[in-house]
């Protein structure tokens, strides 16, 4: 039997110090609220190391969420990182692709409508002119018309001589 086995028993079954591997006399099944140098996050101590780093202790546990630990040993892992992060942000990534896809169509779609809208008014102004121009060259035969039945009038009363002729 070694030393510590001779000092304490029940050594087997007792808390060690964290820090310098010295029994503790603590049972394992010990309550951590009713454990005597305790520092919840660290660990158990013992007397002589529990005073020499208490003053350098930044923090306490004042409450504490269940299983967030476990949680973030899962995010250490391959799988852990795959399922929480990376595919979380490749899916993100993918819904914001098609909503890109979807406002780039809409916008095709709205240039498309104001480009008819053009055309048709294109189309109605050109109908609108040729209308004009057939009006206009109406006009115009019905001016050439009045001017050669003018002529031939003038002609008839100035009393052309080779026309009497």
């Amino acid at each position: 039997m070694s030393n510590t086995e001779k000092e304490n028993p029940d050594s087997i079954k007792s808390e060690k110090c964290i820090l310098c591997g010295k029994d503790t006399y603590i049972p394992f099944n010990e309550p951590i609220d009713k454990r005597k140098y305790y520092i919840r996050g660290s660990g158990q101590l013992c007397g002589n190391c529990y005073y020499a780093l208490y003053p350098y202790v930044l923090g306490k546990y004042e409450t504490n969420i269940p299983k967030v630990g476990r949680f973030f040993m899962f995010l250490k892992t391959t799988p852990g990182y795959i399922v929480c992060i990376l595919i979380p942000f490749l899916l993100l990534i993918l819904l914001q692709g098609i909503n890109c896809i979807r406002l780039f169509r809409r916008y095709k779609l709205e240039q498309m409508a104001e480009m008819k809208e053009e055309r048709a008014k294109i189309e109605e102004e050109r109908a609108e002119s040729q209308k004009m121009m057939a009006e206009l060259l109406a006009l115009k035969a019905q001016l050439a018309g009045q001017q050669t039945d003018t002529a031939v009038n003038e002609s008839d009363q100035t009393g052309d001589v080779s026309e009497n002729q």
